[in-house]
């Protein structure tokens, strides 16, 4: 069934796709609508790797994790929880020589009277292409990336660590962060 649809049917349901996104915000109660469209949209980029089973399934590969997956990358309208584009590449298929162009089909399906949009992606697409590719369609861009700390020469820190030391300042700073109750004998917090 894929084989039967080149460029033009693929225009066409991109065409679809930006015609169901206005028809879905048309359609919100008018509060709802102008809450909105009255926020600076973010775009998630959020490829993520969907395990499979069997040896017969197409654009299957395998994972940096050693198992045999697909790679769904949809980019969603996070305050609309809308999907405004996507593709399924093989879970051995790196996501960034398609995501400039994903990126632009993703701002351009926004309706008309949106801000200026953001993008967010995780840290696998950090790359300079991703970055420009969101300026060029209009966007910003904001990219998670792990942060070595100072003087760990190259190190990361262990991420049990980084909660325990993210609890130690809340603490110090007057705040609760778990949401465990106090043991018995001591006051709460604050």
């Amino acid at each position: 069934m894929a084989r039967r649809f080149g460029p033009e049917q693929t225009a066409g349901l991109r065409a679809a796709q930006v015609e169901l996104v206005d028809r879905h915000v048309a359609a919100l109660p008018s509060q709802r609508r102008r809450e909105l469209l009255a926020v600076r949209p973010t775009i998630d980029l959020d490829p993520t790797d969907v395990e499979v089973y069997g040896t017969a399934k197409e654009r299957i590969g395998w994972t940096y994790a050693g198992v045999r997956a697909g790679r769904p990358v949809p980019l969603v309208w996070a305050g609309a929880g809308l999907v405004l584009t996507g593709m399924l590449l093989a879970g051995d298929q790196d996501v960034r020589p398609h995501a400039p162009a994903l990126i632009a089909e993703a701002v351009g399906t926004l309706p008309d009277g949106v801000s200026r949009p953001r993008l967010r992606a995780d840290s696998g697409l950090f790359s300079a292409d991703v970055a420009y590719a969101a300026v060029a369609a209009g966007a910003d861009s904001a990219v998670a990336a792990v942060r070595k700390p100072r003087g760990a020469g190259g190190d990361r820190v262990d991420p049990v660590d980084r909660v325990a030391q993210g609890e130690k300042d809340a603490r110090r700073a007057g705040r609760r962060r778990s949401t465990t109750p106090p043991r018995a004998g001591r006051p709460a917090p604050g």
